[in-house]
């Protein structure tokens, strides 16, 4: 599982909590029928509306896949368009294709990060994800989106 940096960026967010906001008045939704059709807790779906409290990557994908939203977008912090990929694609499946097309070792992506030199490698291992920041770091090395990384749309940008 990976740990969240020291200094993480993405523990609350009173971006996120707008945006969710409005995208549950966009949908006329209830907190509790957004929690239902992303098979989230609805203590977690309170946490993220009454705090801004960021969940879990793969708890952010699942409120941008009910939205068809970009992860950023959910945090506040991008353009709402999201074409959804055709036929999605894993994390592990992304990061080593990106890591090809640059011809770099993982070790090397890794020594050039914030995280620790193995995260690739246990994130791969493991079948786990980053958290938010490293996400956010890893798709700015490669010059594509979030959203592209986790396999989400096929769209880099």
């Amino acid at each position: 599982m990976s740990k969240k940096p020291v200094e993480s960026k993405y523990v609350t967010s009173p971006q996120m909590r707008s945006a969710l906001k409005s995208l549950l008045d966009e949908n006329d939704m209830s907190a509790a029928d957004f929690a239902k059709a992303a098979s989230i807790s609805k203590d977690v779906v309170g946490r993220m509306l009454n705090y801004g409290i960021v969940p879990s990557l793969r708890t952010l994908i699942k409120a941008a896949d009910v939205f068809e939203v970009p992860i950023m977008y959910l945090l506040g912090e991008g353009g709402r368009d999201l074409i959804p990929s055709a036929s999605p694609d894993a994390f592990h499946s992304r990061i080593a294709e990106l890591a090809k097309e640059k011809s770099v070792k993982y070790s090397e992506i890794s020594h050039q990060m914030s995280f620790a030199p193995n995260s690739i490698y246990e994130w791969l291992r493991e079948g786990t994800l980053p958290s938010v920041d490293y996400l956010v770091e890893l798709a700015a090395y490669f010059d594509v989106s979030c959203d592209y990384l986790l396999g989400r749309t096929d769209f880099k940008k």
